[in-house]
């Protein structure tokens, strides 16, 4: 994928805008009522000085209310579940998967080859499952990590053999993909791609018209093409 992004430190708000955008509309036919909530929740980031993910996900849960709309998630009736971090997940797994992410610094990745970091994220991800997947979610957003390292691991989340957490592996790239950094941005591409889900179409049609970056945008619709012809085939 591009070779030639620039990534850039996230500071907490960025963090918290793009928890935010976690809930994305599942309906074509909805997505221009996602203008008024992220207006909405860039307005609440703009005009406090410390705002939370709990004034966020209060926020949403009013929009998501009021104009009735659909999510990526089998159910809107509580959006803290949905963008706070899970505080009964297992602490131990969740201290294990930090520490494999904040090792991994440093670490020179090459393209389609195995490392001890991606040997270990997936072994995690088959033994333990969707928690697994779910820290994986809350480290990427809510932890300072080193986007490189978030790249890679999304690059074998979409990589992982397992229909069991197939679904929330898909939803989490999906995610992903309004990740405030570039790098990661372009993991979670690369994810999708290695998923090949056409259940990931409509996710992708809407990130393709938030991207800033033209080359991450000529990623996504690549991608975009395979699910499409993918859908296709399995029509």
């Amino acid at each position: 994928m591009s070779s030639d992004i620039l990534d850039y430190p996230m500071s907490s708000t960025d963090i918290y805008r793009s928890k935010a955008k976690k809930i994305i509309p599942f309906d074509a036919s909805t997505l221009e009522s996602t203008k008024t909530h992220s207006h909405s929740i860039d307005v609440l980031l703009s005009s406090t000085a410390e705002v939370t993910l709990s004034d966020i996900a209060s926020r949403l849960q009013q929009i998501i209310e009021k104009h009735g709309l659909r999510t990526l998630y089998d159910s809107s009736s509580d959006v803290a579940s949905l963008i706070l971090p899970n505080q009964a997940s297992n602490q131990g797994l969740h201290s294990e998967v930090l520490n494999l992410f904040r090792s991994a610094v440093g670490t020179r990745f090459e393209d389609g080859m195995d490392s001890a970091f991606s040997l270990r994220l997936q072994a995690m991800i088959m033994t333990y499952g969707n928690e697994t997947v779910k820290i994986i979610d809350n480290v990427i957003f809510n932890e300072q990590v080193d986007a490189d390292v978030v790249s890679e691991s999304l690059r074998w989340i979409g990589k992982v053999e397992g229909h069991q957490t197939h679904r929330l592996r898909r939803l989490l790239l999906e995610t992903s993909l309004h990740h405030p950094s570039p790098m990661a941005r372009d993991g979670a591409i690369l994810g999708l791609s290695f998923m090949d889900d056409p259940e990931s179409i409509t996710a992708l049609e809407y990130a393709i018209k938030n991207e800033k970056l033209n080359s991450l945008k000529a990623d996504m619709q690549q991608v975009l093409e395979q699910l499409y012809e993918t859908r296709e085939m399995l029509s």
